[in-house]
């Protein structure tokens, strides 16, 4: 079974994807949940340090629940 690497810092650098070339910290300022679905498919590990920014970040970014208009 193939270890996968385990990120650990938001300066590492992607070397695949449509985030090549990108820091970590930019795709958490652009698209977290990228990085939980990394994780989810088992494509990289991230520390848990970058995972609740990850989280943190989307929670942020995601509109309040009294946007929702609802008749």
């Amino acid at each position: 079974m193939e270890t996968k690497r385990i990120i650990t810092s938001e300066n590492w650098m992607f070397d695949f994807g449509k985030y090549r070339g990108k820091t970590v910290s930019s795709v958490i300022d652009c698209n977290p949940g990228y990085i939980q679905w990394l994780t989810e498919n088992d494509v990289l590990q991230f520390s848990d340090e970058i995972s609740d920014a990850a989280i943190l970040s989307e929670i942020a970014q995601s509109p309040p629940e009294d946007f929702y208009w609802s008749p």
